[in-house]
């Protein structure tokens, strides 16, 4: 069986034909394999590219309302992780803001103070949101405000509590408004501000 004709094989250095032919199955074997490696990244590379192009161009068609309907849960996690690192820090278990009871059978939410819908300027305060419990006191009492308010003074005291709600009275009366490039540069660096959390806090 003949070499490959495009490869020069070294005089004197085979034993014999098969020798000979081994050799030039394995060069090129290897350098088939070569190519097919190359092959697989550059289409790997055009796929990535496609992916991104299709990912800016479903971005591109989004409407304002959608966009905001997305950062609004990111935000709500983050809360929740800064509410988590806050208890943490002090070697506290959480508590709900308005029950002042642990998690126990129900799930964690980012309650808010003045409510999301209807306060566009404290949608993404973090003085407005706070940890709660999301069936228990955010669902069945609508956020329970009156005793919201109430845990933000056993919490933080009278007169931090007075702030906090001062502020959020005040600045959910201010109309806000965001530009599509904020609301990606904001899940951007709040999708980061929780990956860093999650690593200070040990979880996956």
């Amino acid at each position: 069986m003949e070499a490959d004709q495009g490869l020069i094989l070294p005089v004197g250095f085979f034993c014999n034909s098969d020798h000979a032919y081994q050799y030039a199955k394995a060069k090129t074997d290897k350098a088939r394999e070569k190519q097919a490696r190359q092959v697989k990244r550059e289409t790997a590379t055009l796929a990535k590219a496609d992916r991104k192009h299709t990912k800016v161009r479903k971005e591109a068609l989004k409407t304002h309302r959608q966009k905001l309907a997305e950062a609004q849960p990111i935000f709500n996690e983050l809360r929740r992780w800064q509410e988590f690192k806050w208890f943490m820090q002090r070697g506290l278990e959480p508590l709900c803001i308005s029950c002042q009871k642990p998690l126990g059978g129900d799930v964690w939410s980012a309650g808010h103070l003045k409510t999301a819908g209807g306060h566009t300027n404290t949608r993404f305060d973090p003085l407005n949101i706070f940890l709660q419990h999301n069936v228990k006191c955010n669902m069945h009492e609508s956020g329970d405000v009156e005793n919201y308010k109430i845990g933000l003074a056993t919490r933080f005291g009278e007169d931090e509590a007075k702030r906090i709600i001062d502020h959020c009275t005040v600045e959910s009366k201010k109309p806000k408004s965001y530009t599509d490039d904020e609301f990606t540069e904001m899940k951007k660096r709040w999708r980061a501000e929780i990956r860093e959390l999650k690593r200070e806090l040990g979880a996956h």
